[in-house]
């Protein structure tokens, strides 16, 4: 099972910051396992959640939606 299937679309943003915390401490410029499942919560998982409230987030916030846009971004490592 990857790791985006391993999340369900029901996963919480709070899930998938706690989960990010939690590999956080393992963090390396290396590509290992625990990296690659951070930075797809970072780059997919994330960005996903807030995409699908842009309409909400982007009231709440003040900013025109044409305006609005989510980047999930992790950096640059060894891919």
């Amino acid at each position: 099972m990857g790791i985006v299937s391993a999340w369900s679309s029901r996963a919480s943003l709070i899930d998938l910051l706690g989960k990010l915390l939690e590999l956080q401490p393992s963090w390396t410029a290396a590509n290992t396992e625990e990296m690659h499942e951070r930075g797809v919560i970072i780059r997919q998982l994330i960005p996903d959640l807030l995409r699908a409230e842009e309409g909400p987030l982007s009231t709440e916030l003040g900013v025109p939606l044409d305006d609005f846009t989510v980047k999930g971004r992790d950096g640059t490592g060894l891919k």
